[in-house]
């Protein structure tokens, strides 16, 4: 239900399939080169795939 809190993690499995539903999902984690998820423009592993040291 749109009125349910984000942070329930009991709703996740239910948010996945609406998503895939409305053709919204995205392969996780994203392929090698695919652009990040954010929307910055830029590959994810430059983004938020990068792993800090």
């Amino acid at each position: 239900s749109e009125s349910s809190s984000p942070t329930d993690a009991s709703l996740l499995p239910q948010y996945a399939t609406t998503l895939a539903a409305r053709g919204r999902a995205i392969p996780w984690p994203p392929e090698r080169g695919a652009e990040c998820w954010c929307g910055s423009g830029r590959v994810y592993g430059e983004c938020h795939g990068e792993q800090e040291n």
